[in-house]
């Protein structure tokens, strides 16, 4: 079969084939619309769109760090999500700040700290000390509740072991408790020992509004705005109940949870479809404050045709949202899932998208 997949449109295009459920395949056909957010509160097409990032981009080793920006290579998203990175900025330095994001009738908001640290009292016990004044906080999870600690392993051909905190294992502010795996006797006693002989502890500088962060060590669920690795448990958690799977399987089995497609925390997932004309809110983000912007309105859509004389539209629908602040960068992704198996041996698929209004 041969998938001809043509961008008509000044956007980044990709698709790629997939089989889902039951065995049948599926092209999945991704477009995302680059734009800048001025200062002036308008949304500017970009000339140079950016491309459809392949995977993650990660702050650092996969296991134990933040995704920097989300792959989009994604076949499918049951809900539209919003997902900020970089560093949230305020006009003057503050040791605080509640900071947040709105579209529309949907809102999400957060406290956010200049660095700030625990430290050991000469009796034990920990005191937690004032946040530093700064202008700038990364929206990274490595500032959020959580943390990890690296232990030798049993045997030499082990290879160390990395105990951390599930929710997060980039955090900051965990002292080893039920950690995501077990551990032996001497890796719990090494384990106790490191902890023993910490003076200090970097402190979260990403809260929930609701909930401070007063004692380390404790359960908390990590804050933030940023997108999760597929592995980390908010996401993996999806896969948990699936039964095993039957020896002539063919693509995902009928129990599959699709939300295990979504990359940002379910908060950030929309309570509505995205359609364009909506406004974004973002407070205490940008260097000049409170921001607002109207996304832009446009249709997108494929159109197909076979050597059967099978021709069809299909529309394409935005499920993700994703601001970058560092680069006051807003890209609008659109997605479609176009089944093959009805299509006979050759497709063509036009990419088009259309401004409205």
């Amino acid at each position: 079969m041969s998938i001809e997949t043509i961008n008509t449109t000044p956007f980044s295009v990709f698709s790629f084939e997939h089989m889902l459920f039951h065995g049948r395949r599926y092209q999945i056909v991704i477009l995302k619309q680059s734009y800048a957010l001025r200062e002036n509160g308008s949304v500017v097409q970009m000339h140079k769109q950016r491309p459809i990032r392949l995977g993650d981009t990660h702050l650092g080793e996969l296991d134990r760090s933040s995704v920097l920006l989300p792959g989009d290579l994604i076949p499918y998203k049951p809900r539209c999500e919003i997902i900020l990175t970089g560093s949230a900025r305020v006009p003057q330095p503050a040791a605080s700040w509640l900071a947040g994001v709105g579209l529309g009738e949907w809102s999400k908001g957060v406290r956010l700290y200049g660095p700030r640290e625990w430290r050991k009292g000469l009796l034990g016990g920990w005191k937690l000390g004032e946040a530093q004044a700064t202008d700038s906080t990364p929206l990274l999870y490595e500032h959020a509740y959580g943390g990890n600690f690296e232990l030798a392993g049993d045997s030499p051909e082990a290879g160390p072991l990395l105990a951390a905190y599930g929710p997060n294992p980039a955090g900051s502010g965990w002292l080893g408790k039920a950690p995501h795996v077990d551990l032996s006797r001497t890796q719990r006693k090494a384990l106790d020992e490191r902890i023993d002989n910490l003076t200090s502890l970097p402190a979260p500088r990403i809260e929930a509004i609701q909930q401070a962060i007063d004692e380390p060590g404790e359960d908390y669920e990590p804050v933030g705005f940023g997108a999760f690795p597929a592995w980390w448990q908010a996401r993996s958690k999806y896969l948990a109940d699936m039964a095993p799977p039957a020896p002539d399987q063919r693509g995902y089995p009928s129990d599959f949870d699709m939300a295990y497609w979504q990359q940002a925390p379910a908060d950030q997932w929309l309570p509505f479809e995205v359609k364009g004309g909506e406004t974004l809110v973002l407070a205490n983000l940008l260097p000049e404050g409170r921001q607002e912007y109207v996304l832009p309105r446009s249709s997108s859509f494929l159109h197909l045709r076979s050597p059967t004389d099978i021709s069809m539209s299909l529309d394409m629908q935005i499920d993700t949202l994703l601001v970058d602040l560092d680069a006051r960068v807003l890209e609008v992704v659109w997605r479609r899932i176009v089944q093959l198996d009805e299509l006979g041996p050759d497709v063509r698929i036009e990419v088009i998208s259309q401004p409205l209004g």
